[in-house]
């Protein structure tokens, strides 16, 4: 409850937050109902931004069935304050349901639906949860952050999700999707599964969601337990309204004393440009033992492919011959028709 308004004078907001878990209620075909919950909030709104960050850091725990509320009531309000912002003459109220699968439960899933009015503005967020335990460890550990967000005033529809400390038989998981649909004067659309194409920046414009798809994780996988040895495979699709763009990657690394390392990479990238129709194909690729990052024995290929208007071919290749010693040879050739104007 707040009484002074942000600008100093007298006024008055209020944010209740109310949940409630219980002994598993049977809901038939193995569904258990585990909880409820509500929101309510007076001249409160909602900052979907805040919200976005919290699925990567894991805040959303503060509004979605918090745990531990006496020990982490400092960080609940904190987050509370950021994601509910003092706000004239808007109102929030929401419901929320946490409902189980499997006996023992395999599967939970925290589902919350906030309504900002009088500005219709809707969100939806979600905690997926799914393990299968085994005598050692899980099999399978895996937690999905997701939101979505219908803004009629920005014209807009949101979708993103990301793996939150999620592994497969001890091996970490990790990556992002997002999906949008803008309509109006921002008309925009764009899908991606694990981010973008390195060199693409025309970004799909989220109105209030400056961050979006500009922060999202490669969809990876670490095949190797710990830090070192490791070896990691990851991947992203991208989809844009004038753009198609793929790639993957992957990666040794074997330190040893001293800071030196044994290092391998094979890394691909493709992006399609529709109108004016272009492309531009990268192929990376490093095996080597370095100090550091600095390569002492091996070799080194980075190159790509683009065109049509003009073609071009451009690339090095560096040899680690001796420590401290790098010798690159460069090409760069270009041909047929200049670019149009």
């Amino acid at each position: 409850i707040n009484t002074i308004m942000p600008d100093g004078t007298n006024g008055f907001s209020m944010f209740i937050l109310i949940t409630a878990e219980f002994s598993p209620f049977q809901l038939g075909f193995g569904f258990t109902l585990l909880g409820v919950g509500g929101m309510l909030g007076v001249n409160r709104g909602m900052d979907v931004e805040p919200i976005r960050v919290g699925l990567r850091t894991g805040a959303i725990r503060s509004i979605l069935f918090p745990e531990d509320v006496v020990g982490n009531i400092q960080r609940i309000i904190s987050d509370i304050k950021q994601i509910f912002p003092i706000k004239e003459d808007s109102f929030v109220i929401g419901l929320m349901g946490k409902i189980g699968w499997g006996t023992p439960t395999l599967i939970t899933a925290e589902l919350g639906v906030m309504v900002e009015l009088p500005d219709p503005k809707i969100v939806i967020l979600g905690i997926i949860k799914c393990i299968l335990p085994s005598e050692e460890a899980p099999i399978l550990k895996l937690q999905i952050n997701f939101l979505g967000v219908i803004d009629f005033q920005n014209e807009f529809i949101y979708f993103e999700a990301r793996l939150f400390e999620s592994s497969v038989v001890g091996l970490t998981l990790t990556g992002s999707m997002a999906f949008v649909v803008a309509w109006g004067k921002s008309s925009t659309f764009g899908i991606s599964v694990g981010g973008f194409h390195p060199d693409f920046k025309d970004y799909p414009t989220v109105p209030t969601l400056p961050g979006a798809f500009r922060d999202m994780s490669r969809i990876g996988l670490q095949l190797l337990s710990g830090d070192n040895p490791r070896l990691g495979v990851e991947a992203y699709f991208a989809i844009t309204s004038n753009s198609v763009q793929f790639g993957a990657k992957v990666e040794l690394y074997a330190g040893g004393p001293l800071g030196f390392n044994l290092y391998g990479m094979l890394a691909f990238d493709a992006l399609f440009i529709f109108d004016p129709f272009s492309f531009i194909i990268s192929l990376e690729a490093t095996l080597a033992i370095r100090h550091n990052t600095s390569i002492l024995f091996g070799i080194h290929f980075k190159g790509h492919l683009s065109g049509p208007r003009p073609w071009n071919v451009a690339g090095e290749v560096s040899f680690g011959v001796f420590p401290f010693v790098t010798i690159t040879i460069g090409f760069d050739v270009t041909w047929g028709d200049p670019a149009l104007p």
